[in-house]
């Protein structure tokens, strides 16, 4: 994993509304935003301590501050790595490693038009 850069993740998503949410939607969702960063945090931090220090960035969403409607264990997952970055970076920080996470909001694409309200003029 030598001058690894950059790191993600493509995942196919619909809405699911939070109860009615079936385990293994939940188990993907919670992979892919959750699990898998902390595992690969897991694998980069020994290369990241043998050069005395480094950088770990997240992506979130504005979702894991504000829930989304329609998107309820997407949201979950997000706060939840918003608490993993907590925790990775103060657990991290004596090794000169900082952890950070962005937030964006939402941002027009095919995954966001499920929330978004198209403009209407006249």
């Amino acid at each position: 994993m030598p001058h690894m850069k950059n790191c993600t993740i493509p995942i196919k998503f619909s809405s699911i509304i939070l109860f009615q949410c079936g385990e293994t939607e939940w188990d993907k969702i919670f992979e892919v935003n959750v699990k898998s960063a902390f595992l690969l945090t897991k694998e980069v931090v020994p290369f990241l301590q043998k050069r005395s220090g480094g950088n770990i960035i997240y992506i979130s969403s504005i979702a894991g501050y504000t829930p989304i409607e329609f998107l309820g264990p997407y949201s979950v997952s997000k706060t939840a790595l918003l608490g993993l970055t907590k925790v990775f970076a103060n657990d991290l920080a004596s090794d000169n490693i900082r952890v950070n996470c962005v937030a964006p909001g939402i941002v027009q694409t095919k995954f966001s038009s499920i929330v978004r309200v198209p403009n209407k003029v006249g």
